[in-house]
């Protein structure tokens, strides 16, 4: 498997199966972005695709067409769920990530259970499987130590409340969206 082409790396990420927030928070976080970018000096502008939960990612490679039809049949009767951010927290390492961290309920983690099951027979990053998936909301992506970034996004942190409103797949950079499902 062929893993190591996240963001921060140099190259293209392997397929995603995010889960899009509505408009106000994702707008919401958006504003966060931008005042970690401009107090964190060692932030990372973000990619050109809204804010959003990462339910799976699959190894670059991966046919599109099966994972269309299989996420087709899943989101067929998947209505809008309900988030609230909980915290801020951070994925160490080299690039390091500070993420809005949803609260966990048994919808997100049905929704998340699906859509892998939806992925099944593709090689699904072990990060993304059940039973290890963080969900969370990538704020910002650094170079070097975290604490400014984390002091900077504290100052403006507040719970926000919003719903998931798509499932799409999705492969960057650039952008591209091969299907987009939304949810009713």
């Amino acid at each position: 498997m062929n893993f190591r082409c996240f963001q921060g790396s140099d190259g293209p990420m392997p397929l995603a199966i995010a889960a899009r927030l509505d408009d106000h928070l994702s707008k919401t976080i958006d504003r966060l972005r931008y005042d970690l970018l401009v107090r964190a000096p060692n932030a990372e502008k973000q990619l050109d695709y809204p804010p959003h939960i990462t339910l799976a990612v699959i190894e670059d490679g991966a046919r599109v067409d099966p994972i269309v039809q299989q996420l087709a049949a899943k989101c067929r009767n998947i209505g809008r769920l309900k988030i609230k951010t909980s915290h801020f927290g951070i994925f160490s390492g080299t690039p390091s990530y500070v993420f809005l961290a949803p609260v966990v309920t048994q919808s997100l983690l049905a929704l998340h259970e699906n859509i892998v099951e939806a992925a099944q027979g593709q090689e699904i990053h072990e990060h993304h499987l059940v039973g290890n998936w963080v969900p969370h909301i990538t704020v910002a992506t650094l170079k070097g130590k975290p604490e400014k970034a984390l002091e900077a996004a504290m100052r403006n942190f507040d719970h926000h409340g919003g719903h998931l409103t798509a499932i799409e797949l999705v492969r960057f950079p650039p952008v591209d969206i091969p299907a987009s499902f939304p949810l009713q």
